[in-house]
């Protein structure tokens, strides 16, 4: 066994040896969701004052457990109403799960300038121990670094194409890494304040890299209900595990039937078809079926918003660039008809 793969072993045993086990009181979780979607849509109809309630009614369920964008976005809110005293608390909690100066200089740039100048001193004023475990972090950042390396050296070896030989030989990483990420994750599952975020609170979960790479993988099985568990809990939120689930459909015509708790979901065409690939979203007479059939399933989990929610929040935050309530990954990967597609929606009213 080579010697990194061996120190990425050692470091899966290791926190499986060290995590603690907790039974999660998941027991006012879906409210916590709930809050927290009325709350982005109140900023998006302008109604602050409403939104800051409803943060502080989430932030009164989940205290310093709130996912990092959520946080990232409670504490957005208070900076433009100047409510200084929260957002050092807030911001206490965002730098303790390691955001860097460089990357605070970067997000803070999208306030204005008299914001931006009580942000960074508030930002010096804080002194924190961060509560990121280094042993879990290392296994994600491994993973991805093994993901990314093999990916591109692949990649170079035919054409920069994954197809053939080279194709089948990163399936099988991919799958490997897969049963790994799901051992660990089978014995505890890391909230963000466990395993923090890519580069911002709003950046994507430092394992996003193997689960988009592993999307019709044969173990993903297991990683569906890991994840499905991680959401009832409140560690990851109702996009990201729709964002997982769905890419099922990601180049598919049909639904998926899928098993949680004995239940059975439907889940629909990954909705970003409906915004930005056909456009569909404002074409209803042609597509409003879909669109249905799209929220009946988005309804079933609790906090997560309709697809018209939904581009009311990309298109709001496009131009309050401040503001993070759409994953990134819901716009990212897009292909160049995508692209030229986002060109047109992205002016049209938000309501």
């Amino acid at each position: 066994m080579p010697i990194f793969l061996k120190r990425v072993f050692i470091l899966f045993v290791a926190a499986c040896c060290i995590s603690p086990l907790f039974a999660a009181d998941n027991k006012n979780i879906n409210q916590y969701f709930e809050l927290i979607n009325k709350a982005e849509l109140a900023i998006c109809s302008g109604h602050q004052q409403e939104a800051l309630t409803l943060y502080n009614k989430a932030y009164n369920i989940r205290g310093d457990k709130m996912t990092s964008r959520h946080l990232y976005n409670y504490f957005a809110l208070c900076a433009d109403l100047h409510n200084w005293p929260k957002c050092k608390q807030l911001l206490t909690i965002l730098k303790k799960r390691e955001w860097e100066m460089e990357h605070y200089e970067t997000a803070i740039n999208s306030f204005d300038a008299a914001t931006q100048v009580q942000l960074r001193k508030l930002y010096a004023d804080i002194s924190v121990v961060p509560t990121v475990r280094k042993d879990l972090r290392a296994i994600a950042d491994s993973l991805a670094h093994i993901d990314q390396v093999t990916n591109k050296y692949l990649r170079s070896q035919n054409n920069g194409l994954l197809e053939g030989a080279a194709g089948d030989s990163f399936h099988k990483l991919t799958d490997s890494n897969m049963v790994f990420l799901a051992r660990l994750f089978a014995h505890h599952f890391p909230g963000d304040d466990e395993m923090g975020r890519m580069i911002y609170p709003y950046g994507k979960l430092p394992y996003m890299a193997i689960l988009h790479h592993n999307w019709q993988g044969h173990n993903r099985r297991d990683m569906d209900n890991i994840l499905y568990r991680a959401m009832k809990e409140g560690k990851i939120a109702p996009d990201e595990f729709d964002y997982w689930v769905s890419m099922y459909n990601y180049t598919r015509s049909t639904d998926t039937m899928l098993v949680f708790d004995n239940k059975e979901l439907k889940v629909p065409l990954f909705p970003i078809n409906f915004i930005i690939y056909q456009d569909s979203l404002f074409q209803f007479g042609k597509e409003s079926s879909k669109i249905q059939s799209c929220n009946m399933y988005r309804q079933t989990i609790p906090g997560l918003c309709t697809v018209e929610e939904l581009k009311r929040k990309i298109i709001f935050q496009h131009y309050n660039k401040q503001y993070h309530f759409v994953l990134t990954e819901y716009i990212d990967h897009m292909g160049e008809e995508a692209r030229r597609l986002r060109k047109h929606f992205i002016y049209l009213p938000a309501n």
